[in-house]
Formats: C-alpha cells, sequence, structure tokens
C-alpha cells in the first residue's frame, strides 16, 4: 500500500514538473508588447457616457420638490406655567402648527442654556395644521426664558420675549 502512494505522489510530482516545461518562457519585453496591443473598449454607451449621466441627473432634480421657506413662521408657541411644578416656576412651552405640515426638529431655549422638552415624545415631530406639540421645561423658570428657537423642516425660528 506504501509503495502504492509512494509512485502515485512520484507521478503527480513528473507530471507537475513536465506540466511547467511545456509552456514557453516570455520575457518581459513581450509582456509589454502584449501590454501595449490592447485597444481601449470604446464607451459611446449614452449611459455610461458624461452626456448621458447629465442628462439622467438632470431629469431626477427637475422631478425633486424643493420646500419653499414661509415668509411666517409655521409654527407659534405659547408659554405657561405647569400645574404641577407652579410652585418653582416651571413651566410648559405649545408649539402649534399655523401650517399644512411641519416638522418640528428642535426647541431649543435661551440658546440651548436651558433644557426644554421632555424625552417623552421623540423629536422630529410632524404635525399637521392646527395641532400642537406639548413640551415641559424642566431647569428654568419662565420668566428667565428670553429666546426660543425652533427649528423646522420649513426652516429655522426664533422668537424673542
Amino acid at each position: 500500500m506504501r509503495l502504492y502512494y509512494l509512485v502515485g505522489s512520484l507521478l503527480l510530482i513528473a507530471g507537475c514538473h513536465d506540466a511547467s516545461n511545456n509552456k514557453p518562457n516570455v520575457d518581459s519585453t513581450e509582456k509589454a508588447e502584449v501590454i501595449q496591443e490592447t485597444q481601449p473598449v470604446n464607451d459611446t454607451d449614452d449611459q455610461y457616457s458624461a452626456d448621458g449621466l447629465t442628462r439622467y441627473e438632470n431629469e431626477s432634480v427637475e422631478e425633486m420638490e424643493t420646500p419653499q421657506i414661509p415668509e411666517e413662521a409655521p409654527v407659534r408657541i405659547d408659554l405657561q406655567l405647569n400645574p404641577a411644578w407652579a410652585e418653582y416656576g416651571l413651566g410648559m412651552i405649545d408649539v402649534q402648527s399655523t401650517t399644512d405640515q411641519v416638522t418640528i426638529e428642535k426647541v431649543i431655549l435661551n440658546r440651548g442654556q436651558c433644557s426644554a422638552i421632555d424625552n417623552s415624545i421623540k423629536m422630529p415631530v410632524t404635525l399637521s395644521f392646527g395641532r400642537t406639540y406639548r413640551g415641559y421645561i424642566n431647569n428654568c423658570s419662565l420668566d428667565k426664558i428670553i429666546e426660543i428657537q425652533i427649528n423646522t423642516n420649513l426652516g429655522n425660528w426664533t422668537f424673542k420675549r
């Protein structure tokens, strides 16, 4: 049995050795000639030409609608005392939509110095006309609030008191 494996291994080695000797030897100058002989691919297909891509991109851009930024704020705000925390002067902020649809992305009080809005409602919040989002002010009394910034999909709006 051992002899059988030994003979098989020798034949395999001899076969590999013979196969490598049958290939013609190519030197580096012949390789360079072969590389130079290759022809560039002709890219005349409209889909892949620069003009074709530009044409397709322009069609896509024309179909997209850019939201117009309104002249007036798409929301109105109301500050009031939170009845549960009135003795501490803590309040609530109501943001009401005055447009068909607006997405409130962020509410910032006093340029970030007061934390507003509890985390029970995750931002962004989309409101239809007349709908209200209520947030709770948890570390500033109402009399300390000077500026309220509402970031929406229709622009950022700043309200001052």
